[in-house]
């Protein structure tokens, strides 16, 4: 593929969704571009404002904490493999509305929560500890949101 047909698949590809320059060098790697021109279309993708670091982190931000429901450390972690700037993601972590995310932990625990078996209310707050954080959440936020689920008696299981 010639650095100009890459070039304009990469920018019909960004016209449709939010990608980042990671993303853009897997694409361009997969497409068997010449390796040399990785940085020109890269370039000349950021001149025309298809490729932002920033609009792209919001993005991710907002589709995996209100879609996903990931937690900040999920998410952070997933921008950091894709080598975006540690300080913009930070910055864009910290408008996530704090209410929200503890809200959508609380909804995501009540569904968990009639799949998870325990033999006592202990172990299943355990487990469901666990799995809030696999999602990305702190543990701090885990307790917060357990607390607002109800206790429930294991006799009558």
């Amino acid at each position: 593929m010639t650095q100009e047909e890459a070039l304009h698949r990469a920018e019909s590809l960004c016209s449709r969704s939010e990608h980042c320059e990671w993303d853009i060098r897997l694409r361009l790697r997969r497409w068997d571009v010449d390796p040399a021109h990785h940085d020109a279309i890269i370039q000349s993708l950021r001149q025309n404002r298809f490729l932002d670091d920033l609009r792209y982190i919001k993005a991710f931000v907002h589709d995996k904490s209100l879609f996903a429901g990931w937690g900040t450390q999920k998410i952070q972690l997933a921008l950091q493999s894709k080598r975006l700037p540690e300080k913009t993601i930070r910055e864009v972590l910290l408008t996530l509305n704090q209410d929200e995310l503890l809200n959508t932990l609380i909804h995501l625990l009540q569904k968990k929560m009639p799949h998870v078996q325990a033999d006592s209310e202990r172990a299943r707050r355990e487990k469901l500890l666990r799995f809030a954080i696999t999602r990305g959440y702190t543990v701090t936020q885990a307790q917060q949101a357990l607390q607002h689920l109800p206790v429930t008696d294991l006799t009558d299981e």
